[in-house]
């Protein structure tokens, strides 16, 4: 993707992603935003705790393998506080948020704002509440599972509240959106 918009010419980019820098004072992390800005970037800053729970915790403990038909037991997102879970799922909201307000300070409404798969299935959502006008399209780069399957996860409305609050959706191959459908159609 990146080499294919590297061609694109009169159309102003700007790429947000996480750092992944977090042993940083405020005065190294606001030189780095201005050496990326110049470079058309803007950076999103997690502690190392939000980067666990969100990205090695949600993302790839929950959500990576039950996009991937690896079902386990699911703990109850309201009673099992005890499992990590929820702290998980908290953090996945936060980190979603954060990209929301980075997206923000940048985007100008009629902007067209791509995001990218499971990572941040909430920041449609997030995005369109912030600035109506955004033009929003999202991709999932992995699955969408059957209904049987993604039903399992106990926040499955919110991730597809905040999915559909994109103008444009995009999955791999017609199975997984009309899953994704389905989903919808079901759980909606």
């Amino acid at each position: 993707m990146v080499s294919a918009l590297l061609g694109v010419r009169g159309m102003r980019m700007i790429w947000v992603g996480w750092a992944e820098i977090d042993d940083t004072t405020a005065a190294e992390r606001e030189q780095i935003r201005r050496t990326l800005w110049r470079r058309g970037c803007v950076p999103v800053f997690l502690t190392k705790e939000e980067a666990r729970l969100h990205y090695a915790g949600f993302c790839n403990d929950v959500l990576w393998p039950l996009f991937h038909y690896v079902v386990s037991r699911m703990p109850d997102i309201k009673t099992d506080l005890r499992s990590g879970f929820h702290a998980q799922w908290e953090a996945y909201q936060a980190v979603n948020g954060h990209f929301a307000a980075a997206v923000a300070r940048v985007a100008r409404p009629n902007d067209l704002v791509w995001v990218h798969d499971y990572h941040l299935m909430l920041l449609p959502g997030l995005l369109r509440a912030r600035q109506p006008r955004l033009r929003i399209g999202w991709f999932l780069h992995t699955p969408f599972p059957s209904l049987e399957v993604f039903r399992t996860l106990p926040m499955r409305k919110e991730i597809l509240s905040g999915l559909l609050a994109a103008d444009l959706l995009g999955f791999h191959i017609y199975d997984y959106s009309r899953h994704f459908l389905h989903a919808c159609t079901q759980l909606m």
